[in-house]
C-alpha cells in the first residue's frame, strides 16, 4: 500500500485529529510493524507483542537462550510516560526481556527508572540493546510508537480498519474482523 493511501486511511479512522497527529501514528505503525527490518526503520515490536497487540511467547537468542515475548498491549494500563520509559530503557522481568531502544538510556543524559547504569549496578538488572537487525530509536520515534500503541491497542480489540491498514485492503488475514452476513 502506498504511503499516501495509509495516510488517508489513518485520517479516516482518527476523526478530528490533525494531519500532524496522523503522521505521528503512521510513523509509529511503521516502526512497530517493520520488525527486524533495519532498512525500513523497524524496531521488532511485532516479534514480541504480535501484529494485533495481544502479545506472544517465544524464545529468542540473546547471547544465550532466554524466554522472551511480550505482554498484551491491549491489556496495558501504563501511562504514556511509563510506556516511553519502558521502550527507552527496556527491562528484564521474570525472565522476559524488553530491549533498550534509546541509545543514551541509563546515562546522566537519560536516567531510567530514576537511575544511571552505575547507580543500578547493585541491582544487577540485565539491560539488552536491540538484537541484530534491530536498531536504536530516536526519542521522536519512541514517542510515535507509544502514541500508535495507545491509539490502536491499549484498552482496545483489533478492528477491521486497523487490520486492513496492517495487511492491506484485500487481505484474507482480516476475515475474522469482517462483518458476517447471515442468510435470512
Amino acid at each position: 500500500m502506498k504511503a499516501a493511501g495509509v495516510a488517508v486511511m489513518l485520517l479516516g479512522l482518527a476523526g478530528p485529529a490533525g494531519a500532524q497527529d496522523m503522521a505521528v501514528l503512521e510513523t509509529g505503525m511503521r516502526v512497530f510493524k517493520d520488525a527486524l527490518t533495519q532498512a525500513d526503520g523497524g524496531a521488532g515490536c511485532e516479534l514480541c507483542h504480535n501484529w494485533n497487540g495481544v502479545g506472544r511467547q517465544h524464545n529468542m537468542l540473546f547471547a544465550e537462550l532466554v524466554p522472551a515475548g511480550g505482554n498484551a498491549l491491549t491489556l496495558s494500563q501504563m501511562t504514556r510516560e511509563q510506556m516511553i520509559e519502558m521502550v527507552s530503557c527496556g527491562t528484564f522481568d521474570g525472565g522476559r526481556i524488553m530491549p533498550q531502544y534509546r541509545g543514551d538510556a541509563w546515562t546522566n543524559a537519560y536516567k531510567c527508572y530514576g537511575k544511571t547504569a552505575a547507580e543500578d549496578a547493585a541491582a544487577a538488572t540485565p539491560r539488552r540493546p536491540p538484537q541484530p537487525g534491530m536498531r536504536q530509536l530516536a526519542p521522536r520515534e519512541i514517542e510515535a510508537v507509544v502514541d500508535y500503541i495507545q491509539a490502536v491497542y491499549q484498552g482496545k480489540s483489533m478492528s477491521l480498519d486497523w487490520c486492513l491498514k496492517w495487511y492491506g485492503t484485500n487481505s484474507k488475514g482480516c476475515d475474522n474482523w469482517r462483518p458476517t452476513v447471515t442468510a435470512p
